[in-house]
C-alpha cells in the first residue's frame, strides 16, 4: 500500500509538471507551438484520466492525500505558528495533533480540512482558524511561498525526555570552566560541585504536564506542554525546571546547560529570557515574563492588562505570537550585569537588572 501511495504521489507530481509546461507554452505561441502544446495537454489529460480512479487529480486533492506526518524543513526560520514543528494529519477523524521534538504530544491540535487551496487547522493559534497554502501533497508553504511544512513518513524524533535522557554533565550558565555543575547518572544518583566541593545525592524527575502558568486567572501558553522537574533528596533548595527541549534547566538564580549544548546561543538566550522579569525601558510601566512552557505575558504595573502569547528563539531571533494574531520580533543583548531585549518591530526595549 505504501509503495502504491508513493507511486500515486509521483504520478500527480508528473501531472503538475506537465501542467506547468503547458501554462508556460501558451504565451505568444505559433501554430506549431500550439499543436505541440495540444499534444502535451492531451497526453497529460490521458494520464490524468488513467489515474483518476485510484488517486484523483492534482487539482482534486482531498485530506487523504495529506494524511500523515508534517515537519518543518531543516533550517527554516519559524514564523506564524512558532511552537508547531511536527504535526500529524488523521484523515479518518479529520483531526490534527501537534508534537514536540521528542515525539510527545504538545497539547496543540483540533479539526483539519481543505478549503480554497489551503490546509485549515483549528487550535493552532487559540480559537482562530489557521490556513496554510498547499503547494502539493508533499509541501505546505508560508505566505511568502517558502516551504513551511514537508510531508514525511519518518519525523525523526530525538527520543523522549526521560530520566535516562538527562544524564550527563550540566554546566552553570553554560560555562564549562565554572566550578558549579551537576552530574546526573542513569541510576538516579547525582553529584553537585560547588566551589570545588562535590556532594553526592539522589535525584527524581517529575512530569509537569498540565502545569501551565496563569496570571490573575489568565492562562499563559500551551497547557499540555511537557516540562519536567528535577528534585534532590538532600538538597532541599534544588528544584530545577527542565527547559529548552531537555538541553537546560533553571534553578532560582542560575541556569545549567547540558554538555554538547553549552555553545548553543539559542539555548542560552532561552535561559536568560526565563530567568528574570523584563521591564520596558521607557518607564511606561509594562513588564514581560517568559515561561518554560513557551508562554509569554505582557502586563502593566497593576497587572490589570495582560496580553498572553507564545514565544520561540531561532537563529538568535525571538518571535512572539500574541493571542490577538499579531507577531513581534526581538533580539537579545546579553550583558555581564544587564541584558536588553530590543524590539525589531515597532515598540520599546526591555531590560532586566540581573540574570
Amino acid at each position: 500500500m505504501e509503495e502504491m501511495n508513493n507511486q500515486n504521489r509521483n504520478n500527480r507530481a508528473w501531472i503538475l509538471l506537465c501542467a506547468s509546461l503547458l501554462a508556460a507554452s501558451g504565451c505568444g505561441s505559433s501554430t506549431a507551438e500550439t499543436t505541440a502544446s495540444t499534444a502535451v495537454a492531451t497526453a497529460a489529460a490521458e494520464t490524468t484520466q488513467a489515474t483518476t480512479a485510484e488517486t484523483g487529480t492534482y487539482t482534486d486533492l482531498d485530506l487523504l492525500d495529506l494524511d500523515g506526518w508534517w515537519v518543518r524543513p531543516e533550517g527554516y526560520v519559524s514564523i506564524g505558528i512558532s511552537l508547531l514543528d511536527y504535526f500529524y494529519v488523521d484523515s479518518d477523524t479529520g483531526t490534527w495533533t501537534g508534537y514536540d521534538d521528542y515525539g510527545q504530544e504538545n497539547g496543540m491540535g483540533g479539526d483539519v480540512w481543505i478549503e480554497d487551496g489551503c490546509l485549515v487547522l483549528t487550535g493552532a493559534l487559540g480559537d482562530e482558524e489557521t490556513a496554510i497554502p498547499i503547494l502539493d501533497e508533499y509541501t505546505l508553504v508560508d505566505d511568502n511561498g517558502a516551504p513551511y511544512f514537508e510531508w514525511t513518513d519518518d519525523p525523526g524524533f530525538t527520543g523522549d525526555v526521560t530520566e535516562s535522557g538527562i544524564t550527563g554533565q550540566w554546566f552553570a550558565n553554560g560555562d564549562t570552566s565554572s566550578d558549579t555543575y551537576y552530574v546526573l547518572h542513569g541510576d538516579f544518583s547525582s553529584e553537585k560541585c560547588v566551589m570545588g566541593s562535590i556532594t553526592n545525592d539522589t535525584y527524581h524527575v517529575t512530569d509537569m504536564t498540565g502545569s501551565a502558568p496563569s496570571f490573575n486567572g489568565v492562562s499563559i501558553g500551551p497547557e499540555n506542554y511537557n516540562p519536567m522537574q528535577i528534585t534532590f533528596d538532600n538538597d532541599v533548595f534544588s528544584s530545577l525546571t527542565l527547559i529548552a527541549n531537555g538541553k537546560a534547566f533553571l534553578s532560582d538564580d542560575q541556569y545549567f546547560i547540558h554538555e554538547g549544548s553549552e555553545n548553543d546561543p539559542d539555548v542560552r538566550s532561552e535561559c536568560v529570557l526565563m530567568l528574570r522579569t523584563w521591564k520596558m525601558t521607557d518607564e511606561s510601566g509594562y513588564y514581560m515574563d517568559f515561561y518554560p512552557n513557551y508562554g509569554v505575558a505582557l502586563y502593566d504595573s497593576s497587572a490589570s492588562e495582560i496580553a498572553p502569547g507564545t514565544w520561540s528563539v531561532s537563529g538568535g531571533v525571538i518571535r512572539i505570537q500574541w493571542e490577538n494574531g499579531t507577531e513581534d520580533e526581538l533580539s537579545l543583548e546579553i550583558g555581564d550585569e544587564n541584558s536588553t531585549l530590543h524590539y525589531d518591530t515597532e515598540g520599546g526595549d526591555f531590560t532586566n537588572s540581573e540574570w
